[in-house]
């Protein structure tokens, strides 16, 4: 059996998913309690209140990124492709988690 002896580092990316411009106007609703609150805290700001089913609902539209959003989360995923193709990774075609690189005699692989 082959063994490798790997030297691991582990990184966080900061505010991963929000670091991508979505572009384009992104619209969502919070609904119930959330929407109420949302117009007490900034009645000036979030006036706009509809009952749909018997629930307040809000429409608003988001200036930036919001965490979460399957948007954000492509947006985040194109760009780190993109990023690591640039420093010389290949993309495995199998698994797209992982990217790998020869430096001298050593592989890098990035998961």
């Amino acid at each position: 059996m082959l063994w490798r002896k790997w030297d691991v580092g582990i990184i966080a990316i900061s505010r991963a998913f929000i670091q991508a411009y979505m572009g384009g106007k992104i619209h969502m609703n919070m609904k119930g309690r959330l929407a109420e609150l949302m117009v007490k805290l900034g009645p000036k700001i979030y006036s706009y209140l509809q009952n749909e089913n018997g629930k307040s609902v809000m429409y608003v539209r988001l200036k930036n990124d919001l965490y979460g959003t399957l948007q954000a989360e492509q947006l985040f995923w194109k760009n780190l492709t993109t990023k690591r193709k640039s420093w010389g990774l290949t993309i495995n075609p199998f698994d797209w988690y992982v990217a790998n690189k020869m430096i001298k005699v050593m592989e890098c692989m990035v998961l």
